[in-house]
């Protein structure tokens, strides 16, 4: 990795007030933060983009701590080496243990009882909500309506779609049941000593049905298998009353895949461009089950 702007200057910042070297970094992904591994600090640093508020990242330091604590297989944060998020010029860094993934397949019953668990405990006092699934879509609509490459008929299809979201957001009826959720649950690095729960930028307090949702959009647009997801529900104990309000917030969680496509489309992304149109029939035909691309 090379460059003089961000990520690169928020971790040497970051780095250099905890003395720490970043020598042998390496990139493993950028997305709505980037997060490169120290290797040779046996650590993991997340890097938010500029202008995130530092307490957004503090509370999921407090979500993935509280969690492991309780006990369950949660990837806590690096407090030995930072307990809070470092502020820097170009956006605030935390720190995470770096683990090694094995490759192994993750086991979907495993995961229905650890979200089974996990929706269970109470929340403690003060733990602030990041779910808030609809804000950055907002963001990224804007950002594409703005664009020179940005097609009004796109446009048209994703506000509409944003507006429905909202209204199902805002339905007490479908939240009413809230408590401690992950936000993005199929975030798992299986690891020589077990899976374990990571990323934590949707977490705390929100609708347990969410994180149900967030699997199920797997099943219906990414290929997991039929028997993986039956896997999971037996493991959760889905109550069959639920799936109406699954369906709804799946409609939500589609949404969210749909606008992460405008962070990856430019002039001249013709993959990026097909896939957006591909997902957007969904948006427009609830009955469209078109098969999506990892991106």
């Amino acid at each position: 990795m090379s460059g003089s702007g961000w990520p690169e200057v928020a971790l040497c910042e970051a780095a250099g007030l905890l003395g720490l070297s970043t020598e042998g970094q390496r990139l493993l992904r950028i997305g709505h933060c980037a997060v490169i591994a120290l290797p040779a600090h046996g650590l993991v640093a997340r890097i938010a983009r500029p202008g995130t508020p530092r307490d957004r990242l503090e509370g999921e330091m407090r979500f993935a701590r509280y969690v492991h604590q309780a006990g369950l297989p949660v990837l806590p944060p690096a407090d030995a080496v930072a307990d809070c998020a470092i502020e820097t010029t170009t956006g605030p860094v935390t720190f995470w243990p770096f683990v090694e993934a094995t490759g192994a397949a993750l086991d979907w019953r495993w995961l229905g009882e650890t979200l089974r668990r996990l929706h269970a405990l109470t929340p403690p006092a003060g733990m602030a909500s990041l779910w808030d699934p609809l804000s950055v879509v907002k963001t990224r609509i804007e950002r594409y309506g703005a664009a020179s490459y940005a097609r009004a008929e796109r446009a048209q299809v994703l506000s509409a779609a944003y507006v429905r979201a909202k209204r199902i957001v805002e339905d007490s009826s479908l939240v009413a049941s809230v408590g401690l959720v992950h936000g993005d649950p199929t975030n798992v690095i299986v690891t020589a000593d077990g899976p374990v729960l990571i990323d934590f930028d949707l977490s705390g307090v929100g609708p347990a049905l969410w994180d149900v949702a967030s699997v199920v959009v797997r099943h219906r647009r990414f290929g997991l298998s039929g028997d993986h997801v039956e896997a999971f529900h037996a493991a959760y104990g889905l109550d069959t009353g639920a799936h109406g309000i699954v369906e709804e917030f799946l409609r939500v969680r589609e949404l969210l895949d749909c606008s992460f496509v405008l962070t990856l489309i430019g002039s001249h992304d013709t993959e990026a461009h097909d896939e957006l149109d591909v997902r957007l029939r969904a948006l427009r035909d609830p009955s469209d089950r078109s098969r999506w691309t990892p991106r």
